[in-house]
């Protein structure tokens, strides 16, 4: 079995994550200084609810029939899986 990330996505490493936080955190103060606030919503959404918001658009919605994808519920597996794809042991 070949490791690798789905199309379309990467991993990235402590590093890059370290320069992404430290530029969210920028970004989050700003729009906090100008009187944003946080708004958390689920990565995914009642099928029912999306046809009625987008009526004739439907074909904006996929379903993914084959299983070839799935959300993670945490971090084990693609832990796992970045630490051998990039040959790390600790």
């Amino acid at each position: 079995m070949e490791l690798r990330t789905p199309k379309g996505t990467n991993d990235y490493s402590p590093e890059e994550s370290t320069l992404y936080t430290n530029v969210l955190d920028k970004i989050k103060s700003i729009f906090t200084l100008h009187g944003a606030v946080p708004l958390e919503t689920p990565v995914f959404e009642l099928k029912s609810i999306l046809l009625n918001k987008y009526g004739e658009d439907y074909k904006l919605i996929y379903d993914v029939h084959d299983g070839s994808l799935a959300l993670r519920y945490d971090l084990t597996v693609p832990f796992a899986r970045y630490m051998s794809m990039n040959k790390l042991k600790k």
